[in-house]
């Protein structure tokens, strides 16, 4: 059979109080950052403490929002005429084949770092508690899964989420 052990209250609040640097971190901007994240880190842990400081700086912001802008500038610049002009690919096909797997890359450092400062789900401050994450987390998994498919495949699918959903996060 299995036994409880309870503790008196007055030492569960003295642990309680003795570990509370480890179970609240204010950020700058005055976020608080508590409950537990992935593997039961809280936010004083490394490396979450790392990530809620790296999200929390101002041009960490900046930094995503100039990737949106060149992603949409270089949406912008590609035609499918390149391809069927060209089908051997020329310096700008390269060029912007680089640029889609850096976005990618910058994206995904993103969401994986708000994941492990914000937490995945199971708390109400959670990255999947937000719309504009949840937005984020879509495209950026569905970019990972559309590298797997041809492009005249994915074609539909791409054109109706991947230039709209990172410009539109930018407005929120």
């Amino acid at each position: 059979s299995v036994h409880l052990i309870s503790f008196p209250f007055w030492l569960d609040t003295w642990w309680a109080l003795r570990h509370i640097d480890a179970m609240l971190v204010e950020a700058p901007s005055g976020k608080l950052y508590a409950g537990r994240s992935l593997w039961g880190m809280l936010p004083a842990h490394e490396p979450r403490r790392s990530a809620i400081r790296l999200i929390e700086l101002r041009w960490f912001d900046m930094v995503i929002l100039l990737t949106i802008g060149a992603n949409c500038a270089t949406m912008a610049w590609e035609s499918p005429l390149d391809e069927m002009l060209h089908p051997e690919g020329t310096w700008k096909s390269s060029f912007i084949g680089v640029c889609e797997w850096a976005y990618l890359g910058i994206f995904t450092f993103e969401l994986l770092t708000k994941v492990l400062a914000y937490g995945f789900l199971w708390h109400p401050e959670a990255y999947l508690r937000d719309a504009w994450c949840q937005l984020d987390f879509v495209v950026v998994t569905l970019a990972w899964r559309l590298v797997d498919i041809p492009p005249r495949h994915c074609a539909m699918i791409a054109s109706a989420t991947h230039p709209v959903a990172p410009p539109a996060r930018s407005m929120g």
